[in-house]
C-alpha cells in the first residue's frame, strides 16, 4: 500500500494498515476517560496496542478507513487520521513533514512533479502568480522550519509520560495522609528538573534551527498579470517548485535545483563534509526521461550548498523545497532519530514489578492483622497507597534526567557535542568500535612519497616523464579561485608535485602550462586545456578528464615507444584511480605490477594508478565507459598518509578494555591492513587471511599475510572451491580436509574487500565472517552501513567513528555515532567531536560508563530508602503512628536529595578498563544482592521496632481507642526516624561501585564530605538534645535514654556494616567473574 521514494530517507514507511474507528467505542472510551480522570486516555497514549484493540477495526478498503496505522523502517508505530481533499476527493495524510497521497491503490510521498517524470528542460516557462499561489498551497514555504516546542507543549508531553505517573500517585497519597508539604514540594522539584531539560532541549533545537535557516533575497523569473516575463527580487521563502531563478557567486542555495543555463562551481561541504568543490553544468538533453537525481546529478544543485564560481548566466529550475530538498531530508532525520533501546529502563520496570508484587503480597498477607485490630478501612486503604508510593520511586525520573544532562555538560567541556541524553547510557554497552581510515585514524594531510613509471621504475625527476607529469596536473577535481587551489588534499599534493603551472581559463575547465626546451626553437610554452571532467565515483573507484594540447610536445628518449610526440591539437583521455580498477582498464601492466602494489600497500601507502590514451576530436562526446577501452598504463603515484599522533595510544587503551575494533574504509585493503598494524588493531606477526574477489575468475581469492609477506593460501584440496576452503577455516566449521589439521587451530586475523563482501552477501558464512574480520577495505558507503547492521543483528552494540559523508549512513545505523565534521550530514551522529583527536571515543566511553554506574546506584539507593520507609511505616501502623511532614522532608529531601544530586556529578575514572556495567536489574548478579540488602533493610527496621517494643517502660498502643487518623508523634515514630537517618547514609556505600568506572572512593570529596557532615548531624540528633531541631522534627525525649539508645545505635551500625559488606562482596564477585 506504499510506494517508497528517495524523499523518505531513513524514515521510510514500510507498512500502512487502514483502520476504522468504532463510534460506540469512541463514546465509551470518552466516558471511561472522564470516570478514570483521564488515566485511560493516558494508557491508550502510552500503549498503542491497547488503543488499536479498543478503538479500531482493521479495514480492507482504504475508502472506508478513518485512520491509518503507520509503521516505519525502525518499527515505530503511529496512528494518523485519513484526510480528504474536498475539491479533488484525494485521500492523504501527513507524516513527519511529508504528505502522502493515495493514487493507483498506493500511497505516494507528495513530490514536486519532476522526479520519476519526463519533461522538456528547454521548454520551462516562468510561473504565473496564480500558479505560484497554487503551488505554495500545495508545498508550503521554501524553508526547513525546525519546530521549537513551546514550554506548555513540552510540559504536556513530559508530565504525561508513564515515568511521571508514580509522582502523581505519590502526591495523591501524600494529600490523603495529610503530608501537604511533601505533596507540594515534590511536583515543584519535578517541574524545576523538567524546566532544566526544556532549556537544554530548546538550546539544541535553536542551534538546529539556526543551521536550517537560509533566508535571502533571490532573483526569480515570473509572469506578470499581462503574461510578460520579468525578473523580480523576492525573499527565498516565497520560492515554489517550478520557479526559474538566477544565481550568483557566494550565494547559498535555498532549494534543490536543475541548472538550465551556465556552469557552476559549488562547495558541498556543508552537506557532505568533503572539502572538494564540485563542478556542475547545465543539462544537455532537451527531453529528460524518467528524471532522477542520480542520473542528472552533474546538473543538480542542492539546498544549503555555496556557489563558488559561475560561468555565463546561470538559470536554475527549482525542483524541491523545504523538507523535500536534500538538506530537508537530513534535518528530518535529525529531528526523528532512531529510537534507542536501553536495557536499563526496560529491566528496571520489570524489577519494580517484581518488588511491587512481593510488597503487595506482604501487604495482603498482613491484612488479616489490620482487620483483627479493627483498623478504620480508610487507614487500611492508605497502607496500600503507601505500598505503591514507597516501592515506585517518584523522584527516580528526575534524578536520571539530571544524571544524563550532567554527562552531556561534561562532554561539552571536552569539546564533544551531543544532543541525545539517552545515548550517554547506551554508549556504556559498546562492544565493537568501527573506524574509518583516512581522516579518522590517519591525518587528512597527504603528500606524494614517490612515483613509479610505466615500467615500474621509481621516477627520480617527474619532469622526465612529461605525460605522467601532465596527468598529475590535469586529472583532478581541484579548482583555482583567486589563484588559490581548492579541493581534495590528495589531489592538491599531486598537483604540487607535478610542478606545472595551472591557470584559470574561460573557455575550458582550466589549463596547464608546460615549458619545453627544443634545440631548434628554444624554450616554448605549450598549453593543455582540460575540457571535460568525469567526476570521481566511489563505485567506479576512479575519475577521468579529456584534455587538448595546442601544439607539439617533444618527448625525451626515456619515453616509451609510441609516445615520441603529441600531435598538435590532439585530444587525450586521462584517468586515475585505484590500482585494481586501472589495471583492469589498461591493455597491459608491467611485470611485477601486482607485487609493487602489494608491497607499497603493506607499507601503508595510498596508491593511485594512472592510464591514458589519445582520442580523436569526435570522441569527446563519448561516455566514460567508451573512452576507457584499451588504455595505456602510465604509472602509479604513491602517497603517504600518516597516523594521527594519538591513534596508536588510543587503540592500545581500547584493546586493554577488550573492545573489538574494526577498520571499515574505502581504501585499498592492504593499505587498511597496514593502518591496522601501525595503529595496533591487528598484530604484525600474526597470520592474516585476506579475502578478495577475482573478477576474471568470478571467484574468491584467499591469501595469507605474515610478516609483510603475502602469498596464496596453501592447502587447497583438489576440486575444492575457494568458498569451500574458506568455510573450512572458520571456527564454526566441521569440515575436515588437508588444511584443517594444520591451520584451524591458529589464531587468525581476517580482512575482506568490498567485492568479496558483495560476492558473499547471500552466503550463510557472511555473518560469521563479519564478526571475525577486523579489516574491511574498498567498502562503499552502503556496504559500511550493512556491516554495522549485521553486527547489530548479532546483538552487539556498535560505535562508528567517521569524518565524511561516506560514513553518514553507517553513523546513523550504529548504536553510537561519532563524527569529526560539523556539516549538516553529521547531524545523524550521536556525538560530534570538534577537535581532530580520536581520543574522543575514550572520553565518551568513560563518561557513559560513569553515567550508567551513577544511574544504577541511584536506582538501588532509592529502592533501599523506599523499602525501608515502607516496612517502617507498616510496623508503626501497629502503634497507630506514622512519619510526620517534617521527618519525611528531612529524609526525602534535606539529607538524601543533596547526596543523590552530588552523585550525578561524580566524574569518571581516567582509565578505561575491560569491565562492563551490567545494567540489567533482573540479572542474578544485580537482583540477588539488592534483594538481600532490601531484606536486611527491612530486618533493620523490624529489629529497631522490637528493641523498643519490649522495653519495660514502653507503653504500646491501645487499639480500643478506635482512632481514624495516625499519630505523627511518639516514641516509635522517633526511634524509627533516628534509625533510618543514619542507616540511609551508611547504606549509600553498599551500592557505590566507585571502581573501576568512577574516580576512587577516597577522591570523591564532593560526596564524602557531605555524607560525613550529615552522618555527624544524625549522630548528634540521636544522642544530644538539640532544642529547635528536635521541636521541628517532633522528636520525643526517648533519645535521651542513654544505654537504650546506644543499643539501638550498635544494632543499626551492625546491620549497616553487613549491608555494606554484601554490596562490596557482590561487586567483588562480579569483578572477579569479569576478569
Amino acid at each position: 500500500m506504499i510506494k517508497n521514494s528517495d524523499l523518505e530517507g531513513d524514515l521510510m514507511i514500510v507498512t500502512i494498515i487502514p483502520l476504522r474507528i468504532i463510534g460506540s467505542r469512541k463514546i465509551f472510551g470518552s466516558i471511561l476517560s472522564i470516570v478514570t480522570l483521564f488515566i485511560f486516555s493516558l494508557i491508550c497514549r502510552w500503549f498503542i496496542s491497547i488503543k488499536l484493540r479498543f478503538y479500531y477495526n482493521e479495514e480492507k478498503e482504504i475508502l472506508y478507513a478513518t485512520h491509518l496505522l503507520i509503521i516505519n523502517l525502525h518499527g515505530e508505530k503511529e496512528i494518523h487520521k485519513v484526510k480528504r481533499n474536498t475539491n479533488s476527493n484525494c485521500i492523504y495524510f501527513k507524516y513527519r513533514h511529508i504528505e502522502y497521497n493515495f493514487e493507483d491503490n498506493k500511497f505516494h510521498p507528495l513530490d514536486t512533479g519532476y522526479v520519476g517524470k519526463d519533461f522538456d528542460s528547454q521548454n520551462v516557462n516562468p510561473l504565473s502568480e496564480g500558479k505560484v499561489f497554487e503551488l505554495n498551497r500545495t508545498f508550503g514555504n521554501c524553508e526547513v522550519l525546525v519546530p521549537i516546542p513551546s514550554i506548555t507543549s513540552f510540559f504536556e508531553n513530559e508530565l504525561t509520560s508513564p515515568l511521571y505517573f508514580t509522582q502523581y500517585t505519590s502526591i495523591t497519597v501524600f494529600m490523603l495522609e495529610g503530608f501537604y508539604q511533601l505533596a507540594i514540594l515534590q511536583p515543584i522539584i519535578a517541574l524545576l528538573t523538567s524546566l532544566i531539560n526544556y532549556i537544554i532541549l530548546r538550546r539544541a533545537m535553536q542551534q538546529l534551527k539556526k543551521k536550517a535557516e537560509n533566508y535571502q533575497q533571490i532573483s526569480v523569473f515570473r509572469q506578470n498579470i499581462s503574461g510578460k516575463v520579468e525578473c523580480i527580487t523576492i525573499n527565498s521563502i516565497e520560492l515554489v517548485p517550478g520557479d526559474v531563478i538566477q544565481i550568483f557567486c557566494n550565494q547559498i542555495l535555498p532549494c534543490d535545483g536543475l541548472i538550465l543555463t551556465g556552469e557552476v562551481l559549488v562547495d558541498e561541504q556543508s552537506l557532505t563534509g568533503e572539502s572538494i568543490p564540485v563542478q556542475k553544468e547545465h543539462v544537455t538533453k532537451d527531453l529528460l526521461t524518467n528524471f532522477n537525481y542520480q542520473t542528472y546529478k552533474k546538473s543538480i544543485l542542492f539546498d544549503g550548498t555555496k556557489v563558488l564560481d559561475i560561468k555565463n548566466t546561470v538559470k536554475v529550475l527549482v525542483l524541491r523545497t523545504g523538507y523535500l530538498s536534500y538538506k530537508g531530508q537530513i534535518f528530518r532525520n535529525a529531528l526523528y532519530p532512531k529510537p534507542p533501546k536501553i536495557i536499563f529502563f526496560i529491566d528496571a520496570v520489570k524489577f519494580l514489578v517484581i518488588i511491587a508484587a512481593l510488597i503487595i503480597a506482604l501487604y495482603f498477607g498482613l491484612l488479616w492483622k489490620m482487620v483483627l485490630l479493627d483498623y478504620d478501612p480508610s487507614l487500611i486503604a492508605l497502607r496500600l497507597g503507601d505500598a505503591i508510593v514507597w516501592i515506585l520511586p517518584p523522584n527516580i525520573v528526575t534524578v536520571v534526567n539530571l544524571t544524563m544532562t550532567a554527562t552531556l555538560s561534561r562532554l561539552k567541556l571536552k569539546k564533544i557535542l551531543g544532543t541525545q541524553p539517552d545515548k550517554t547510557l547506551e554508549a556504556s554497552q559498546t562492544d565493537v568500535i568501527c573506524f574509518d581510515k583516512t581522516g579518522t585514524l590517519t591525518t587528512n594531510e597527504i603528500k606524494v612519497k614517490y612515483v613509479f613509471d610505466d615500467k615500474n621504475n621509481k621516477v627520480q625527476s617527474i619532469s622526465d616523464r612529461q605525460i605522467l607529469q601532465i596527468l598529475m596536473s590535469s586529472c583532478h577535481q581541484c579548482y583555482l579561485l583567486d589563484n588559490q587551489l581548492i579541493g581534495d588534499t590528495l589531489e592538491i599534493a599531486m598537483i604540487n608535485y607535478s610542478k606545472l603551472n595551472i591557470q584559470q581559463d574561460s573557455e575550458c575547465k582550466f589549463k596547464v602550462i608546460l615549458n619545453e626546451n627544443d634545440s631548434n626553437l628554444g624554450s616554448q610554452e605549450i598549453t593543455l586545456k582540460v575540457i571535460k571532467i568525469f567526476e570521481f565515483s566511489s563505485n567506479l573507484q576512479r575519475m577521468g578528464v579529456i584534455a587538448m594540447s595546442d601544439q607539439i610536445i617533444r618527448e625525451n628518449q626515456e619515453k616509451s615507444q609510441g609516445d615520441t610526440k603529441i600531435q598538435s591539437y590532439q585530444y587525450f583521455y586521462f584517468t586515475k584511480g585505484s590500482a585494481e580498477k586501472i589495471s583492469q582498464l589498461c591493455m597491459s601492466t608491467p611485470e611485477g605490477f601486482k607485487d609493487l602494489i602489494t608491497q607499497e600497500s603493506l607499507k601503508g601507502m595510498r596508491i593511485i594508478s594512472a592510464g591514458y590514451k589519445r582520442i580523436d576530436s569526435q570522441d569527446i562526446h563519448k561516455s566514460q565507459n567508451e573512452l576507457e577501452q584499451r588504455l595505456n598504463y602510465l604509472g602509479s603515484i604513491i602517497f603517504e598518509n600518516e597516523l594521527k599522533n594519538d591513534s596508536a595510544q588510543t587503540i592500545e587503551e581500547l584493546k586493554k578494555a577488550q573492545l573489538k575494533m574494526k577498520i571499515i574504509s574505502g581504501d585499498h585493503i592492504l593499505s587498511c591492513i597496514n593502518c591496522g598494524i601501525e595503529s595496533g588493531i591487528i598484530e604484525f606477526q600474526q597470520l592474516t587471511i585476506v579475502i578478495d574477489y577475482d573478477v576474471e575468475q568470478n571467484d574468491l581469492t584467499l591469501q595469507e599475510l605474515n610478516n609483510n609477506q603475502i602469498k596464496e593460501l596453501e592447502g587447497k584440496s583438489i576440486n575444492q572451491s575457494s568458498y569451500e576452503m574458506l568455510q573450512s577455516l572458520l571456527p564454526s566449521s566441521l569440515y575436515v580436509n588437508s588444511i584443517y589439521a594444520t591451520k584451524t587451530h591458529q589464531n587468525y586475523q581476517w580482512a575482506m574487500s568490498g567485492q568479496a563482501f558483495e560476492y558473499l552477501k547471500d552466503k550463510k558464512i557472511l555473518n560469521e565472517l563479519i564478526y571475525l574480520c577486523q579489516i574491511f577495505g574498498r567498502m562503499s558507503p552502503s556496504q559500511k552501513s550493512e556491516v554495522v547492521k549485521i553486527l547489530q543483528e548479532q546483538r552487539l552494540h556498535v560505535c562508528m567513528i567517521g569524518d565524511g559523508s561516506n560514513d553518514c549512513h553507517a553513523l546513523k545505523q550504529s548504536n553510537i555515532g561519532i563524527s569529526f565534521q560539523q556539516c549538516d550530514a553529521a547531524l545523524t551522529a550521536s556525538f560530534v567531536n570538534t577537535n581532530d583527536s580520536i581520543n574522543c571515543i575514550i572520553e565518551v566511553l568513560l563518561q557513559s560508563k560513569a553515567t550508567s554506574c551513577n544511574v544504577m546506584e541511584i536506582f538501588k539507593y532509592y529502592m533501599i530508602i523506599n523499602v525501608s520507609k515502607y516496612v517502617s511505616a507498616q510496623l508503626m501502623m501497629y502503634q497507630m503512628q506514622n512519619f510526620n511532614n517534617e521527618e519525611l522532608l528531612y529524609l526525602n529531601y534535606l539529607s538524601n536529595i543533596p547526596i543523590v544530586a552530588l552523585q550525578t556529578l561524580t566524574p569518571p575514572s581516567r582509565k578505561l578498563t575491560k569491565d562492563k556495567i551490567n545494567t540489567s536489574m533482573i540479572s542474578l548478579s544485580n537482583f540477588i544482592p539488592i534483594l538481600i540488602i532490601l531484606i536486611f533493610s527491612g530486618l533493620n527496621m523490624l529489629g529497631s521496632y522490637l528493641i523498643l517494643y519490649y522495653q519495660e517502660w514502653y507503653v504500646p498502643y491501645d487499639n480500643n481507642e478506635n482512632d481514624t487518623r495516625y499519630f505523627f508523634y511518639g516514641d516509635m515514630n522517633t526511634q524509627q526516624f533516628l534509625n533510618m537517618n543514619i542507616y540511609f547514609l551508611l547504606s549509600f556505600y553498599s551500592i557505590n561501585t566507585y571502581g573501576p568506572f568512577k574516580i576512587p572512593f577516597w577522591k570523591q570529596h564532593h560526596l564524602n564530605i557531605p555524607v560525613l557532615a550529615f552522618l555527624i548531624l544524625g549522630i548528634l540528633i540521636q544522642f544530644v538534645e538539640m532544642g529547635s531541631i528536635d521541636n521541628y522534627l517532633g522528636l520525643t525525649d526517648i533519645k535521651l535514654n542513654g544505654q537504650y539508645e546506644l543499643n539501638q545505635f550498635y544494632f543499626n551500625i551492625t546491620i549497616s556494616m553487613i549491608v555494606i559488606l554484601i554490596g562490596r562482596l557482590a561487586w567483588i564477585k562480579q569483578y572477579i567473574y569479569q576478569q
